[in-house]
């Protein structure tokens, strides 16, 4: 498969393991211009960053996605590294379980403040360099069957999706003029 992604730029988030890595190996695979892998798992990610940067050039960044601060620092990172930002995936996400007999406020903010408000400001950051280059491009955002419902556990988790459900959909529709699909 050629995807013609050879002068693209890209983000993946939770690219240490799981969904986030297979995304990361595919584009890698597919001759991505530059890719920029971050995780808050510094050993996951110094081990895909070593494994991907023969393939293409790699910028790793290890950042926390429960830290307001790590969406700004990884746009930051992957305009200084690469000049531009033409691909996101928000593929990162935390499971916590969290019923409506047992979540806490803890587990709310830090579903939500990796699951959607991360999401919200990485898309945010990736808009505006878009936007300022007069670009177009891609943004992926992983959500969950559980969005729509979930299992009684998974209260707190299903409701933070269903937030990247609302927000993929905004995004999309408040910037398909600027050529950016969602």
């Amino acid at each position: 498969m050629n995807l013609g992604l050879g002068r693209q730029a890209v983000i993946v988030t939770g690219a240490a393991s799981g969904i986030g890595a297979a995304i990361a190996r595919l584009l890698a695979a597919e001759g991505v211009g530059g890719l920029v892998v971050t995780d808050r798992d510094g050993a996951g990610l110094a081990k895909i960053g070593a494994e991907l940067s023969p393939l293409v050039p790699v910028e790793a960044v290890e950042a926390d996605l429960g830290d307001s601060a790590a969406p700004a620092a990884i746009a930051t990172a992957a305009t200084a590294r690469f000049g531009r930002i033409d691909g996101l995936v928000n593929a990162a996400g935390l499971t916590t379980r969290g019923s409506f007999e047992t979540a806490t406020p803890a587990i709310w903010d830090a579903l939500f403040a990796v699951n959607a408000r991360a999401g919200f400001f990485l898309m945010q950051a990736v808009i505006a360099d878009m936007r300022a280059r007069g670009a177009g491009g891609a943004i992926v955002n992983i959500l969950s069957m559980n969005a729509h419902c979930g299992i009684p556990e998974l209260a707190v988790y299903s409701a933070s999706k269903g937030a990247m459900v609302t927000l993929t959909k905004n995004a999309a529709h408040a910037h398909m003029a600027d050529r950016i699909r969602v």
